[in-house]
């Protein structure tokens, strides 16, 4: 007896969009909470981190709508499979179960079971069909591009929001240290305020920009990671679902029709052994590149990005006690020229 593709495949895409819809809120939750620091570190750098923002907004809609694409498909696999089951049973006729299987109204599924159907007419399956059952994982890799890129991005703008910051940092404190020289009073006191204003705004800057880009980057990552999980669960049921019954139905009466019966069972048998063991293999692989590739892909992005963090921190560290140095001994001169009075000029 024949295995149908799921007895509810649709279970299995609503679990990961319900991850995928439960990590949003757990966010923005999150985001809520720390609402008046956010707003804060937001206005720091309002263009930049405000394209971060729209950038992350698309990628999870984009996702989200992938999602519930995949959705669709497994109720089309679903309904697919009921009618195959029907045709074996014979409750239904084969010419009008294969109208509905590759109507229109299936989406994508319907698309890809009518090449299936045309391949197996023309009696080249052997050669033709695991290729064709191969380009379901490049098209679930064309799905995903899109927000693997956009995830890679946000770091991307982050990284320039930091270095941009860097700049009107180093800027500002060079203006500070021009404006140290030949000033006295409180009204210097209160210039010199208004100087180091500007290299921390630059400050804030950097760093608002690198926690709106990573936090945003490491969000799209999971909804990336969800969908590519979905996809490949969508992409194993319908390689099931036409290896084990779409095959013996429109490939076995025609084979049997050439050959007298008995070459058509074991050409089909060969077959289905065949792709059964090509896709034991490329979901070995799936799931070995979902617990170790992807897993070190993204330890290393992180660990390089750490690393890069770590390096801009040490530089605005040094900054700090150059300036920090020079503004003690302005004030070590002022307080010895106040010391004495005001009666000579400050060394």
């Amino acid at each position: 007896m024949a295995v149908t593709a799921a007895a509810d495949p649709v279970d299995d895409v609503i679990r990961y969009l319900f991850r995928a819809l439960l990590f949003l809120l757990l966010l923005a939750v999150l985001a809520g909470l720390l609402w008046p620091a956010l707003v804060a570190a937001f206005r720091a750098s309002p263009y930049l981190n405000g394209l971060i923002l729209v950038l992350f907004a698309f990628g999870a809609t984009f996702a989200l709508r992938c999602l519930f694409g995949l959705r669709r498909e497994t109720r089309a696999l679903a309904r697919v499979a009921a009618l195959a089951g029907e045709v074996r049973a014979g409750t239904r006729p084969r010419a009008e179960a294969d109208e509905l299987m590759t109507a229109a109204s299936l989406g994508a599924v319907g698309a890809f079971l009518v090449s299936v159907r045309r391949v197996l007419r023309t009696g080249d399956a052997a050669g033709t069909l695991p290729y064709l059952l191969d380009s379901l994982a490049a098209r679930g890799e064309d799905r995903r591009a899109l927000v693997r890129y956009l995830s890679a991005a946000l770091v991307l703008i982050g990284l320039i929001g930091t270095f941009y910051g860097l700049l009107v940092t180093i800027d500002g404190v060079r203006g500070v240290l021009g404006g140290l020289a030949g000033g006295e009073g409180a009204a210097w006191l209160d210039a010199l305020r208004e100087r180091l204003a500007t290299p921390l705004a630059g400050m804030g800057t950097g760093f608002a920009t690198s926690l709106f880009g990573l936090v945003c980057s490491a969000a799209l990552g999971f909804l990336e990671l969800q969908l590519f999980h979905a996809q490949n669960q969508v992409n194993s049921r319908l390689e099931s679902l036409v290896v084990v019954d779409l095959v013996p139905l429109w490939q076995g009466p025609a084979a049997l029709a050439g050959s007298g019966g008995e070459a058509a069972p074991r050409y089909l048998v060969a077959l289905a052994e065949a792709i059964v063991e090509r896709l034991d293999r490329v979901a070995a692989l799936l799931e070995s590149n979902a617990r170790r590739d992807d897993a070190g892909r993204v330890i290393a992005q992180v660990g390089q990005l750490e690393a890069r963090v770590n390096a801009l921190s040490q530089g605005v560290q040094d900054i700090e006690r150059e300036r920090t140095a020079e503004l003690r001994h302005q004030l070590k001169v002022i307080s010895q020229y106040l010391a004495r009075g005001g009666g000579g000029d400050a060394p």
